[in-house]
């Protein structure tokens, strides 16, 4: 059965990441502020004060932090794709981008999420509640790398090694 490629399909998907960046950034820098990071030392009561006082620009750049994050995986595939030409019958390199890529999908999304669970009712709830769930989204930020490492890596040793 001969394979249809899809020329079309596959830019749309490659542009992806162009508008991933496009709308990550603005909502992670100017509408959630975090840029510069509000510092780990402030106490619950400063940060609960802080996401209350600029809740509305934080939850609209958690929405344009989450949209992205689905854009991840047809970007990725886009990118996997071609290195799944490259693998005969046992493409370990293409399936490693594949489920390191949906899981560092899943990761990018649910860090938003616990961004903005944390200011949903900030000021309302207990400070000490709105900082652990604002803390798990940075911890969560700060150490999602290895899914994104074995994506990046298995996608450059197919490269390399076509």
């Amino acid at each position: 059965m001969e394979q249809k490629f899809t020329p079309m399909a596959h830019r749309f998907c490659l542009w992806m990441g162009v508008l991933l960046t496009v709308m990550y950034i603005p909502g992670f820098v100017w509408l959630a502020e975090f840029w510069p990071v509000p510092t780990p030392d402030w106490p619950a009561e400063q940060l609960a004060a802080w996401l209350a006082d600029h809740a509305t620009a934080f939850r609209i750049g958690c929405v344009l932090m989450i949209i992205p994050g689905a854009l991840l995986a047809p970007w990725g595939a886009a990118l996997a794709i071609w290195t799944r030409k490259t693998e005969d019958r046992f493409p370990v390199l293409y399936l490693t981008q594949i489920v390191s890529l949906a899981v560092g999908t899943c990761i990018f999304i649910i860090i938003t999420i616990f961004w903005a669970i944390a200011s949903y009712r900030a000021g309302q709830t207990a400070p000490a509640v709105t900082q652990a769930m604002f803390d798990i989204g940075w911890f969560m930020f700060l150490f999602d790398i290895p899914p994104f490492i074995a994506w990046a890596g298995s996608l450059g040793l197919a490269i390399l090694w076509n």
